[in-house]
């Protein structure tokens, strides 16, 4: 005699409920992935921007200023110019420009990425200053509030890398 085996109907609801559950918890925790995985490009790119800077004050003895093109990343970054063209997609634009008493590369993270953020609070910072015949750097949040919607800043800095969570950039650039 053959035996029919089934799943029977509360089985079928306990693997259903278990599924959605995870799906809960999974879908929230990939779409942090991904974003993290788009920003940690964009610090990838402001690291290889960095190297340029130290280069330049290694050999020139001096910060990037008018007329100057830092090379590295996706494309050469001419000094004090938007750069919105042939950046990945998850940037919006690049600017070099001068900060304080220092410099600073602005990178704008694209607004697909981010859509409820208007693009100061996807934003962030490598700025750069010299003290002591040393160049320094810091990456970051360029104010101390980053979640008011005035401040530049990026809003939600669990996304951050660990190198680039610094926040209060301002007062460090501004003070010795």
């Amino acid at each position: 005699m053959l035996r029919r085996s089934a799943f029977s109907m509360i089985e079928l609801m306990i693997i259903i409920a278990i599924i959605g559950v995870l799906a809960l918890v999974g879908i929230p925790a990939y779409e942090k992935y991904r974003l993290k995985a788009n920003i940690g490009e964009g610090t990838s790119i402001i690291s290889q921007y960095r190297k340029s800077i130290a280069i330049m004050w290694s050999t020139a003895g001096r910060l990037p200023t008018t007329g100057d093109v830092l090379p590295g990343g996706p494309v050469d970054l001419p000094y004090n110019k938007l750069i919105t063209t042939g950046l990945p997609s998850s940037l919006e634009s690049l600017l070099l420009h001068e900060v304080d008493n220092g410099i600073g590369i602005k990178m704008v993270f694209a607004e697909d990425l981010f859509p409820e953020y208007a693009a100061n609070n996807r934003t962030i910072y490598l700025v750069s200053k010299t003290k002591n015949s040393n160049v320094m750097f810091e990456c970051g949040n360029f104010t101390k509030n980053p979640a008011s919607s005035e401040d530049i800043g990026f809003i939600d800095q669990s996304l951050l890398p660990s190198g680039c969570n610094y926040n209060g950039l301002v007062n460090w650039i501004s003070n010795y």
